[in-house]
């Protein structure tokens, strides 16, 4: 079984592509885009890139869906808790320190927010550009954006602004639907197992053979995400070493 400590689980090609291809994204500054269907596993790759990113990066997570339109709302959520992160010798000239905005849900963004956003962004270009300083409390910005949504569709219909799209999308991840990688399913399934037997003090082993094909055959609506409630159903439900099919109809 592979090293199940890597967050981004799957033997899978694009899987196998998209990790490697993560250390060289996670060295850039460039804004990262992450789209795939609910559940698909979007998290997993944010986790993973935090691992390998500079740790010198104060990392804030923002719903996108949560957030009310107010005058200078990114601003303040740029310079939150940076001051206190801050630390130099000379309390006249802090050291600024960067840091990186991960914006879930990214579509269902504000208009005029979106409007604010790329000012703020232009304004650390310009900065960066110029070698001059910015009026943040923060050294640089790098930002990271995820959605479940057709965000090509929605910028081209006007109701995400193109601009906005194409300063966040800079490097664009999509993922592909579990029903697209079922090569992963098993691994997955060892990995949710694993994950579950320490939750709930269980001693499952594996998933017997008639009840392998299921899973694999299943198109899971739901992604990795319907996987894992499935298994852990599973696994709550187990009283013995081996999760039998009949244990599984619930999907």
């Amino acid at each position: 079984m592979e090293n199940l400590s890597n967050e981004l689980i799957g033997t899978s090609a694009v899987i196998t592509e998209l990790r490697q291809a993560l250390k060289d994204i996670a060295a850039s500054d460039a804004n990262i885009m992450i789209t795939g269907e609910s559940g698909s596993g979007k998290e997993f790759v944010i986790n993973e890139l935090m691992k390998l990113i500079n740790k010198d990066y104060i990392f804030q997570k923002i719903n996108c869906s949560h957030l009310k339109n107010d005058k200078n709302l990114f601003q303040k959520m740029i310079d939150e808790n940076a001051g206190a992160l801050n630390n130099s010798t000379d309390a006249a000239e802090p050291v600024k320190k960067n840091k990186i905005l991960y914006l879930k849900k990214i579509c269902d963004l504000d208009m005029e927010l979106q409007k604010e956003l790329i000012v703020i962004m232009d304004n650390f270009k310009k900065s960066a550009e110029n070698k001059s300083n910015c009026s943040h409390s923060i050294k640089n910005l790098r930002i990271i954006s995820s959605s479940a949504k057709n965000i090509d569709y929605l910028t081209e219909t006007g109701k995400f602004r193109s601009d906005l799209f194409y300063r966040l999308g800079m490097i664009k991840i999509e993922l592909p639907p579990l029903r697209e990688r079922r090569e992963d399913i098993p691994v997955l399934i060892e990995y949710f197992i694993d994950k579950f037997n320490k939750k709930h003090n269980k001693i499952v082993q594996k998933i017997d053979d008639s009840a392998l094909p299921v899973l694999m055959n299943y198109n899971y609506p739901g992604n990795i995400l319907e996987l894992e409630n499935i298994i852990e159903y599973a696994v709550i439900i187990s009283n013995s070493n081996e999760i039998k099919e009949i244990k599984l109809k619930n999907i």
